[in-house]
């Protein structure tokens, strides 16, 4: 039996011309590429004696006519639509496929009108089930994974990522995740209601496990294992000891993290001292009132971002920051500010504009109210459209936008935030051999 799990493209365009020639075109504002986690692991839930065939379809073509008796097929909103063509493809040829991922999850009455099964929720303990039961010619048309515990969660099939491409991004970026769920329930995040207000970690001996094994099976040029959890470090006990375990290991790795973890310096040295090399921190906004409406636990920290970027630092890794525009108190003076923010404190920065996915309060918000543009499909949800009737003017949210990138991301810019990064790893450096 071969089982061909594929990845859809992500569709990373956007409708305005000018913000697409500008972001998406840009080579030094990079699409981060990287292997799909969700399939790896499901790879690694598959019976040893099943032939797995992965295929990212960012990074190489899918050839529809290829021969698989299954089919498993993740996605994201964004590239939902993909998704069902891909699915309606091999469909077409009598071969069955099962759909999973944050879309199915949320949205599976659609999801099942182009798959034959539909995994909801997470997969390891259900999966087998699934592959049992398609073996016996009895799949369900629904199978129900819950939130369980991670550790039951498998080694990621590292090995099949020995391939992938990378597609001109500056650093190979390999992905794992250690915790899921979320406390915090922001308005615009799927996390809590996809994986439970409850944290939960993979253990210690799991996650040192999986670096071994990245380190291993995959020797690309320029490697950075990426953690793919939005907050891997809300358990300060399982912090610390997770560090400690992945320090003799010598890898270089990245991750994102709330702002509050400028106010753990005990962290930050074990982090540094890990190997982490930056941190992306997620402001969201520099208005208290959309932080208030949104993300309000951020709202008490906001007068103390860019203190909190000089710690950071001051600790020897790099900041990246992330914002988002289209929310109802945002104006062109939110851009001035955000862009002061970024070039006074050199925090090279990514900007989105709002999406209200399903399956978050934003979405089941902007839908009551009617604003739902109804004539874009999924494939706008990929933070570069403007998916809803915004109060400030589209046509002005998107120049200031583009206006944004341009200032921020210019060479003058990029030289100096350069000279700044460049500090923060010679001091990152020296108190590494510090502490040797």
């Amino acid at each position: 039996m071969k089982l061909l799990l594929i990845n859809p493209n992500d569709n990373n365009t956007s409708r305005n011309p000018a913000l697409n020639e500008y972001v998406v075109q840009n080579p030094h504002i990079f699409i981060m590429r990287q292997p799909s986690l969700p399939l790896l692991t499901v790879a690694a839930l598959t019976p040893e004696d099943i032939e797995v065939e992965y295929v990212d379809e960012n990074v190489s073509n899918i050839d529809l006519s290829c021969e698989a008796d299954l089919v498993g097929i993740t996605g994201m909103t964004q590239q939902a639509v993909r998704a069902y063509e891909i699915a309606d493809g091999f469909r077409s040829r009598r071969i069955k496929v099962v759909m999973g991922g944050i879309h199915a999850t949320v949205l599976p009455e659609e999801a099942k009108q182009h798959a034959d099964s539909v995994v909801i929720g997470e997969a390891e303990d259900v999966w087998t089930t699934c592959i049992s039961d398609f073996l016996n010619g009895s799949m369900k048309e629904y199978y129900h994974g819950g939130m369980p515990e991670l550790k039951k969660s498998p080694l990621p099939r590292y090995d099949l990522a020995r391939d992938f491409d990378f597609a001109g991004s500056p650093l190979s970026y390999v992905p794992i995740q250690v915790s899921r769920g979320c406390p915090n329930n922001c308005a615009f995040c799927t996390v809590t209601s996809i994986y439970g207000k409850k944290y939960r970690t993979k253990t210690v001996q799991q996650v040192v496990r999986e670096f071994e094994s990245i380190l291993a099976a995959c020797r690309f040029q320029n490697m950075v294992i990426k953690f793919n959890d939005d907050n891997p470090f809300i358990d300060k006990k399982f912090t610390k000891a997770m560090l400690r375990a992945i320090t003799p290991l010598k890898a270089k790795w990245f991750s994102l993290a709330d702002i509050s973890i400028a106010r753990s310096p005990d962290i930050l040295d074990l982090l540094r001292e890990s190997g982490c090399l930056a941190l992306g921190i997620g402001f969201e906004s520099v208005d208290p009132h959309v932080l208030d409406d949104v993300s309000h636990w951020k709202r008490k920290y906001l007068q103390s971002y860019a203190e909190s970027v000089r710690i950071i630092k001051e600790h020897g890794m790099i900041v990246a920051g992330s914002f988002m525009f289209g929310f109802d108190h945002d104006t062109v003076e939110t851009f001035r500010r955000v862009r002061d923010f970024v070039l006074e404190n050199n925090v090279p920065s990514k900007y989105s504009i709002v999406t209200p996915f399903p399956g978050t309060r934003l979405y089941d918000k902007i839908c009551a109210q009617g604003r739902l543009k109804k004539e874009l499909n999924w494939s706008h949800y990929n933070f570069l459209n403007v998916v809803y009737k915004t109060k400030m003017p589209e046509a002005l949210l998107m120049e200031e936008l583009r206006k944004l990138y341009e200032e921020t991301w210019s060479q003058q810019a990029m030289n100096q935030i350069s000279a700044s990064n460049a500090t923060v790893m010679e001091k990152s450096e020296r108190l590494r051999k510090q502490t040797r």
